[in-house]
């Protein structure tokens, strides 16, 4: 499963330098805002379907399931699937709710997309000190039993980034940039 996170997406046009939507390899998208996200039709977009929490559905070749987020507007994570793989997008939520929790109790995954914000005055992202809860609670419910990549998506402007980088990465965190694409 490949990843790119980007500053925009496909057939919108270009408004900020910063990390905006999830492509996973050719198909899938997630927006990571609240605002709507277009793309062409050879997309589909999480976001859009009406999925609902703890219901698996098969998507575009991928088994994905939502699960309540910790945010105002009431949104979804998404546990994605395939092959063998397993991909956990928790962007737009804080600290998830313990329903959440539940649902991912034994699941094995591969790579986390979080969200981070170094002042948190909505429900709807993490700090880093959430970020390093979530990853310590995901080991303590048996879903992460080797390396697995964390990554953040820095949702403000609270801090430098080149700041963010050096303190995330000293804790096995990567921080995320327009463009960066990885394989699960």
């Amino acid at each position: 499963m490949r990843i790119q996170f980007l500053g925009t997406v496909p057939g919108a046009a270009r408004e900020r330098h910063d990390v905006r939507a999830l492509q996973i390899d050719t198909s899938l998208l997630v927006g990571l805002s609240e605002a709507p996200v277009a793309a062409g039709p050879e997309f589909t977009v999480l976001n859009t379907l009406g999925l609902r929490p703890f219901q698996t559905n098969a998507v575009s070749g991928y088994t994905i399931t939502p699960l309540p987020a910790r945010n105002s507007a009431g949104g979804l994570i998404y546990v994605i699937e395939r092959e063998g793989k397993t991909f956990l997008c928790g962007n737009n939520s804080g600290y998830f709710p313990e329903e959440t929790w539940d649902a991912l109790a034994g699941r094995v995954i591969h790579a986390v997309s979080l969200d981070c914000v170094t002042v948190n005055i909505t429900p709807n992202h993490q700090t880093e000190e959430d970020i390093l809860t979530t990853r310590r609670r995901l080991y303590q419910l048996g879903c992460v039993k080797q390396a697995v990549w964390f990554y953040v998506v820095s949702a403000d402007g609270g801090t430098e980034r080149s700041e963010l980088i050096e303190r995330m990465h000293t804790r096995g965190v990567s921080v995320v940039y327009e463009g960066m694409t990885a394989e699960v």
